[in-house]
């Protein structure tokens, strides 16, 4: 009777981009409890953001909504009182320093529609065709494929359902920001954000971000 060997390999190197997505959590699970600190103050800022993202996409009672990169989850928050009753909200980030913030809060409000996830926008564990709105406010420029996270948003949607992203303007139009990553870069003496990582920006151009969700015909 013959054998059979097996052999594992150790040495196998993660490749550049799965490097920049660890750092990528890493970051985010550092700075989530600041977050969770101004979680009011981040509401306030992207209040007209929100309301323009609930407006677009309509969140009915009964319906079911994603939140993707939800930081402290105000937005998906907001959408969980649409939905009810009935409906489903599942507010979810990169990292469970964040999603936790978000559960905290939804509790704090009593809402009882609420779960939190640990969802990665490039692979989004969830079956396809399992929401009816899929929201991702500033998050999705952050992501090292954006293409693919694009992907991953419209197989989760079941037909019919509607998504809403928003992501940073031209750097132009947002100068205090631009002015706060040159004083950084000038003090620490390199980029910011460094070559290789996407930033605020990175999507900044509409018919890019256009290009990533094609209209069906």
């Amino acid at each position: 009777m013959g054998t059979k060997s097996i052999i594992e390999r150790s040495d196998v190197q993660p490749s550049p981009q799965d490097d920049l997505r660890a750092r990528l959590r890493g970051m985010w699970a550092a700075v989530a409890q600041g977050w969770g600190e101004h979680a009011a103050y981040a509401d306030a800022r992207g209040a007209e953001a929100a309301e323009a993202m609930l407006a677009l996409t309509r969140p009915q009672p009964g319906e079911r909504v994603l939140e993707l990169a939800c930081g402290p989850g105000g937005l998906g928050l907001a959408a969980a009182e649409r939905v009810a009753p009935g409906g489903e909200a599942v507010l979810s980030d990169v990292v469970s320093e964040m999603t936790s913030i978000a559960a905290a809060r939804a509790s704090e409000l009593g809402l009882h529609n609420v779960t939190t996830k640990e969802l990665d926008l490039e692979q989004i564990d969830e079956p396809d065709a399992s929401y009816d709105v899929v929201l991702c406010r500033e998050g999705l420029m952050f992501v090292p494929d954006p293409a693919r996270a694009a992907r991953e948003i419209n197989r989760v949607l079941r037909p019919g359902g509607r998504f809403a992203v928003a992501v940073w303007g031209l750097r132009d139009l947002n100068p205090w920001l631009g002015v706060v990553f040159d004083a950084v870069s000038a003090q620490l003496g390199t980029p910011v954000p460094p070559p290789g990582v996407p930033g605020p920006f990175s999507l900044a151009d509409s018919d890019r971000l256009g290009r990533l969700f094609p209209t069906p015909g």
